[in-house]
């Protein structure tokens, strides 16, 4: 698919790859603690509920946009380039 998008747009994956147009979605989940994962892989993750009612509070107000993981300062999206968006998507994809 790369390779695809390269034949018709040539260089612009290369900007992609360093510019930071990126962003993750706030999910309210949290993966579980390692020790807590082998004890029971099939119970992997724990709904946050404080991070829910937060972000659902701030719909009306941000519309999709409060879905969007912040920076730490709260005021500005996280924003990562598309290396770094694969990076770390495949360091959590599971086998």
């Amino acid at each position: 698919m790369l390779e695809l998008s390269n034949d018709f747009h040539p260089g612009r994956l290369e900007k992609l790859l360093t510019s930071d147009l990126f962003v993750y979605a706030n999910v309210p989940y949290r993966i579980k603690k390692y020790d807590d994962i082998l004890a029971n892989p099939k119970d992997t993750v724990v709904f946050d509920f404080e991070l829910d009612k937060s972000i659902s509070a701030q719909l009306d107000f941000l519309g999709a946009d409060a879905k969007l993981l912040k920076d730490q300062s709260g005021k500005k999206y996280y924003k990562v380039n598309l290396t770094g968006k694969n990076t770390c998507d495949t360091a959590f994809q599971t086998k």
